[in-house]
């Protein structure tokens, strides 16, 4: 009995450490990300629509292996993926990728010169899903704004399928947006107001 219970013991501590050694990596990646982002900001100078659009760029590549942006597209539309046909999925995957970047850009262009530091990170319904709760700092050591990811476990690597700033949701706020202006004109309305860049980004 003794040794059935130490075996169990040992089972757990090692589901334990795996866990732990999981969401280490999640935290490590989501401050390499964030903070290479605040970095491209920081040494910016987006003077002009012309800069911007290539600010936007640097930040996609910087981002775009580690945002999920299919799952931000269904979870942002949620029963209306469904309604959806291939062709406007990927319309939409596409015109709401460019629209968050732009966003998420924006509203760190308001954080430049400070670092993403991660204080914890919260399991999520399994294994596979972790919250990283983290808090932009400044240089000089005072805290700023709460950044938050939202990441899931895809073929060994973590990526985020959604992103709080400052208690603002990016995937939260869109999908009540884009209900409203679905119910009002459709999906195909939405989908060409994203593409002409129309209306969403304030």
């Amino acid at each position: 009995m003794k040794r059935i219970m130490h075996l169990l013991v040992g089972i757990l501590f090692l589901g334990i450490s795996l866990v732990a050694s999981a969401n280490t990596d999640a935290e490590a990646l989501v401050e390499s990300v964030s903070n290479r982002v605040l970095q491209v900001l920081t040494e910016s100078q987006a003077t002009s629509a012309a800069n911007a659009e290539e600010l936007y760029k640097q930040v996609q590549q910087e981002v775009e292996s580690f945002m999920d942006f299919n799952a931000m597209a269904k979870l942002t539309l949620g029963m209306k993926w469904q309604d959806a046909t291939p062709e406007q999925q990927q319309r939409f995957t596409n015109a709401y990728q460019a629209l968050l970047v732009r966003v998420y850009s924006r509203s760190l262009l308001e954080h430049t010169g400070e670092n993403l530091q991660v204080s914890t990170s919260r399991p999520g319904p399994s294994a596979e899903y972790v919250s990283i709760v983290g808090m932009l700092v400044q240089a000089d050591g005072n805290k700023s704004t709460d950044m938050n990811y939202d990441l899931r476990l895809v073929n060994g690597k973590w990526q985020a399928y959604n992103v709080d700033i400052g208690g603002v949701s990016l995937t939260r706020d869109f999908r009540s947006r884009f209900a409203a202006e679905i119910a009002a004109n459709g999906l195909e309305s939405l989908i060409t107001r994203l593409e002409q860049g129309d209306g969403f980004d304030s």
